[in-house]
């Protein structure tokens, strides 16, 4: 499950799921599109309770992150669990996202 809210000019994305995989990238890639980028100024993407991100999933992640990117609106990833974290490192992800442990 995905939910968005907008706190100040920040877009939260908060999902709740252990494994991230494809459908959740594709859903995660719509909700992001489909609101209006004025509204907010950076996204924070909370992965605290994603234990997993199938390896299909990380292309419309990071679709996703390259074009809030190009639109100066700054993808921050929070809270990835060690595994996921260490994914992102080793397919140097953790260059086209900010990643916060906080």
């Amino acid at each position: 499950m995905i939910n968005l809210s907008i706190k100040s000019d920040v877009l939260e994305v908060s999902i709740r799921t252990e494994s991230f995989d494809l459908s959740d990238a594709k859903q995660l890639g719509q909700l992001l599109r489909a609101v209006e980028r004025p509204v907010f100024e950076s996204v924070r993407i909370d992965l605290s309770e994603v234990e997993t991100i199938r390896a299909v999933a990380v292309g419309p992640l990071l679709s996703a992150g390259r074009e809030l990117s190009a639109a100066h609106k700054p993808v921050i990833l929070v809270q990835p669990q060690p595994a996921v974290r260490s994914l992102l490192e080793l397919m140097k992800l953790s260059d086209a996202f900010e990643i916060q442990a906080q």
